[in-house]
């Protein structure tokens, strides 16, 4: 399985019971009350197998979206992201952008 989109960012929701989350996904969307986070792939059909797909490009059956997490939105306090992870940044810290609140459709502000 191969990132379609590059390498995913990196996501921190914390929960109002205190705990912490931080994943990877390209984005994430509004679904039923929850954040659903997810990563566009390239993936064989056995791989496909093995993971949750939530949707396919039309024109090629080995682009698909792959769930990362689901999380209720009644139990998030904060949700921040959608930046490099540090290890992936370029440049130094003065010249890399602060983590952002993010918007409703979970792109960056």
């Amino acid at each position: 399985m191969r990132f379609a989109a590059g390498p995913p960012t990196r996501w921190v929701i914390e929960l109002h019971s205190g705990a912490v989350v931080e994943l990877a996904a390209d984005g994430y969307s509004r679904t039923d009350g929850d954040l659903v986070f997810s990563i566009l792939a390239d993936a064989t059909l056995a791989e496909q197998a093995e993971v949750r797909v939530l949707g396919r490009a039309p024109a090629d059956p080995e682009r698909v979206i792959v769930l990362v997490a689901r999380i209720p939105k009644r139990e998030v306090a904060g949700l921040h992201g959608g930046e490099p992870w540090p290890a992936a940044q370029r440049g130094n810290a003065a010249t890399e952008p602060a983590a952002r609140e993010q918007t409703e459709s979970g792109t960056a502000a």
